[in-house]
Formats: C-alpha cells, structure tokens, sequence
C-alpha cells in the first residue's frame, strides 16, 4: 500500500486565474471593508458626548463628499459652525438623514455651488 503525503492539483491558465481572483477578493474585501470607515474617519475632526457626533471640520481632499450617517457607533447629528469653510475644492456635498443640526457658515466659501 502506497501513503502519500501531499497531493498534487494541476491548474490550467485559466482556472489559475479564476482561482487567484477569487483569493484575492476573499483576502482583500475584508481588509479593504476594515479599512473604510477609518478612513473616512480621517477625514473629519468630530466631537463626541457620547451619544451623538458633531464635526467640527473637514479635512479631506474635497471632490464629491459624503458625509457618513455614524462615526465611530454614534450618529453624525450635528455639522458644527465653519466645518466645511474655506474648501473650494469639493463639488458636491451629501449630508445623511441622521443630520438634525447645521450651525452657521458651515459651508461657507465651498465649492462651486454658490
């Protein structure tokens, strides 16, 4: 009787490269989901009192922007005064539902728009 002790797959072109995409995606789409919300975190200077988040400022790169619903757990509520001032560069701005409070010249100087 014969043991072996590894076993050999042989992939042709094609299924190597299905294969190796389907790895790829499942290794990367977690990480890249991971990685998401910290980003679009770096992108706002906020203030918690533990149950709601105000932004206090933009620093992103501009462009189209969307601001996110939750941060850090907590709901984005409030759009603090002059978050957004100053930022010529953005070209749209998308603000969600959860946002219940812009205070003044919160978008004062932005974009194209005005």
């Amino acid at each position: 009787m014969t043991t072996y002790n590894s076993i050999e797959i042989r992939i042709g072109p094609k299924n190597l490269a299905g294969r190796l995409k389907t790895i790829c995606a499942a290794l990367l789409l977690p990480l890249l989901l991971t990685t998401l919300p910290t980003s679009v975190q770096a992108q706002y200077a906020y203030i918690s009192d533990e149950s709601q988040i105000r932004i206090t400022r933009y620093t992103g790169p501009g462009g189209d922007v969307t601001i996110p619903s939750t941060i850090d757990g907590l709901p984005v509520n409030i759009i603090g005064f002059a978050a957004f001032s100053g930022h010529f560069s953005l070209t749209s701005i998308t603000i969600p539902t959860s946002v219940t409070s812009i205070e003044g010249s919160a978008f004062l100087g932005c974009g194209n728009w005005q």
